[in-house]
C-alpha cells in the first residue's frame, strides 16, 4: 500500500471511528435506539430530552451533553408552578431530532412572582378585600393570600360596615398597585355595626359578655349607664378575689398600681376573644381627689379598656348600701371590693365593704382580703 493510500485509509478509518463513538454516546444516553421520533437517525443526529422541571444549572453542567447539545437560555420568566432555576419549556421539543452539538433553546424560571427576593424587591399586591381576618386567628382564605406576597407586619383598624364582622373592607397598599419586600398591610376591617339592629338595653339589666378563665362561663355584668352607641358595665360579682390593690406596700396611685396592669393585660386577653377586646372601649379617667382625703396625690389621669370605680362613680351610679352590696361565689355570700380612689395616703386604697358602705380612709393597698370587681365601656 502506498503512503498515499494508507493515509486515505487512515482518515476514512479515523471517520467511521469518530461516527461510532457519537453513535455509543447516543445509545448510552438511551437516545439513539430509534423508539423516539420518525425514521431511523444517521450517526450525526440525536433524540433531544425532555429537560422540562429540571435544574438549568445542573443540566447545562452534566457531562452527557457536553459536546452533544449547545444550550442556550431564551428568557427567565415568572411562575407559580416551577421554583427558582427551574427549566419551564424548550424549543425544540423533548422527542424531536437534532444534529449533534445542535442548539436547545431553553425559557427559566424566575421563581413565583412576589416571593421574597423576586421582581427587583417589589412584588405585586392582590386584593384581601372580602376576606375574614381575625388578628388571634386568620382563616385559611387570608393566609393563603398573604403567603402569596411579601408583606411585613399586618396592622387593623375597625369601621361600621353592614359586613359581618371581621371582614376586610379596605386595605393599604391598594391591590393592583406594587410594594416593596416587607412592606407593613394595613386592613379596614368591618366592626357589623351599620344597618343592624342594636339590642335594647337600659340601665340596672345584667349583660353578659366575656368567659370567666377556668371555668368558661360567661361573664355577668351589671348596666350601670347607656349612651347611644355604649354602655357602662360593672361586674356583677367579684371577678377576682384575694387580690392586692398593689403588690408592693409603697406610696402609689392607680395609675402605677399592680392591679390596674394585671386587669389591662392578663384578664383582657384571657377573659375576652379578639372580637370583644375590639368592643371595649378605652376610656379616658380623670384621678379625681377623694373627697374626704383631698391632700393624698392621686396620680395622672390614665387611658384603660378595663378599670376600677372611683368613690364619685360609685356614689352616682350605685346610691345606696344595698346597690353597692358585691356578692362572691354565691349569693348572700358578700365581700369588700376596691376603688380606684387612694384612700388617706398614699399607701391605701378606698374601698366598699361587704355592707356596702364606702370607706374613703382606705385599707392598705397590699391587702389581699379584698375582690374586684372590673368596670367596661362596651360599644354597642
Amino acid at each position: 500500500m502506498t503512503v498515499s493510500n494508507r493515509s486515505k485509509f487512515i482518515k476514512r478509518g479515523r471517520a467511521a471511528l469518530a461516527a461510532l463513538i457519537a453513535l455509543c454516546m447516543l445509545i448510552l444516553c438511551g437516545c439513539g435506539d430509534g423508539s423516539q421520533g420518525s425514521g431511523a437517525l444517521d450517526a450525526t443526529e440525536q433524540i433531544v430530552p425532555d429537560f422540562i422541571g429540571k435544574n438549568y444549572a445542573e443540566i447545562i453542567a452534566d457531562a452527557q451533553y457536553i459536546g452533544l447539545i449547545a444550550f442556550v437560555p431564551k428568557e427567565e420568566v415568572f411562575s407559580d408552578q416551577y421554583e427558582a432555576g427551574a427549566i419551564i419549556s424548550q424549543e425544540p421539543a423533548a422527542g424531536t431530532k437534532l444534529q449533534v452539538g445542535g442548539i436547545v433553546y431553553l425559557t427559566v424560571s424566575k421563581g413565583r412572582q412576589g416571593a421574597a427576593g423576586n421582581n427587583d424587591g417589589y412584588f405585586n399586591v392582590e386584593s384581601f378585600v372580602g376576606l375574614h381576618y381575625d388578628p388571634s386567628s386568620p382563616d385559611a382564605g387570608f393566609q393563603a393570600a398573604l403567603s402569596r406576597q411579601s408583606f411585613g407586619t399586618v396592622t387593623c383598624s375597625y369601621a361600621a360596615s353592614d359586613k359581618p364582622y371581621g371582614t376586610v373592607i379596605g386595605q393599604y397598599p391598594n391591590a393592583g398597585t406594587q410594594a416593596a419586600n416587607g412592606t407593613a398591610l394595613s386592613l379596614t376591617l368591618s366592626d357589623g355595626t351599620q344597618g343592624a339592629t342594636k339590642t335594647t338595653v337600659k340601665e340596672g339589666d345584667m349583660y353578659y359578655f366575656g368567659m370567666e378563665f377556668g371555668s368558661g362561663a360567661e361573664l355577668a355584668w351589671q348596666v350601670l349607664n347607656v349612651e347611644s352607641d355604649k354602655i357602662l358595665l360593672l361586674a356583677s360579682y367579684g371577678f377576682i378575689d384575694g387580690m392586692e390593690f398593689n403588690d408592693t406596700y409603697t406610696n402609689t396611685t392607680w395609675a402605677d398600681s399592680s392591679l390596674r396592669k394585671y386587669l389591662n393585660g392578663y384578664f383582657l386577653e384571657e377573659c375576652f376573644s379578639a372580637s370583644e377586646r375590639a368592643r371595649i372601649v378605652t376610656s379616658s379617667l380623670p384621678a379625681y381627689k377623694n373627697p374626704t382625703y383631698e391632700k393624698t396625690p392621686q396620680g395622672k389621669d390614665t387611658n384603660d379598656k378595663v378599670f376600677l370605680l372611683s368613690i364619685q362613680a360609685v356614689k352616682k351610679y350605685l346610691t345606696s348600701n344595698k346597690q353597692r352590696q358585691c356578692s362572691i361565689y354565691e349569693p348572700g355570700n358578700t365581700c369588700d371590693w376596691w376603688l380606684k380612689t387612694m384612700g388617706s395616703d398614699s399607701t391605701s386604697a378606698a374601698y366598699v365593704d361587704y355592707n356596702g358602705v364606702i370607706h374613703e380612709e382606705g385599707i392598705d393597698v397590699t391587702s389581699d382580703q379584698l375582690c374586684v370587681r372590673p368596670a367596661i365601656w362596651v360599644k354597642l
